[in-house]
């Protein structure tokens, strides 16, 4: 979890990079969903809005692309592409 991460750079412990295979991959999940309500709560947003069951467009450069085609293979359900550089 992102505690578990804020407790060891707090005690002086080096991390390299993002884990897109937990943390971060939780959290890409969780902003699609705020995006969705945030757009969908408001009517003048609401033409911006998008379906809940809407697929995603996957793309990243360097370690975002790592974690868009991490996304893209775990759950292909949800994913109606990918694009990495």
């Amino acid at each position: 979890t992102w505690l578990s991460v804020i407790v060891r750079v707090a005690h002086g412990i080096q991390l390299q990079g993002l884990d897109w295979h937990g943390p971060s991959a939780r959290e890409a999940g969780s902003s699609v969903k705020a995006l969705h309500n945030i757009l969908n709560g408001r009517d003048d947003w609401r033409e911006w809005g998008f379906s809940a069951q809407s697929k995603l467009l996957l793309m990243g450069h360097s370690n975002g692309g790592q974690g868009a085609w991490y996304l893209a293979a775990r759950h292909p359900d949800k994913v109606v592409g990918g694009e990495r550089s």
